[in-house]
């Protein structure tokens, strides 16, 4: 299934880039990043326009114990 993140807000510091952009994403892969993208009818739409969509982030201050110490 493709799905198309609409209007979120692209942060991705390798690239420099920070605008607001369309991904489309087919199977399990980016395929597209830019403006006014178009994806097949059996596409799942999402509307981004409040989401920052960016490269995997890691918490670098977590503790990693068992859990109840």
């Amino acid at each position: 299934m493709d799905i198309l993140l609409k209007n979120g807000k692209i942060v991705d510091p390798v690239t420099g880039t920070e605008a607001v952009l369309d991904v489309l994403i087919q199977g399990s892969q980016i395929a597209a990043v830019g403006e006014n993208l178009e994806a097949s009818a059996n596409a799942k739409v999402i509307d981004a326009s409040s989401w920052v969509v960016a490269p995997g982030l890691v918490d670098t201050h977590v503790h990693f114990r068992d859990p109840g110490f």
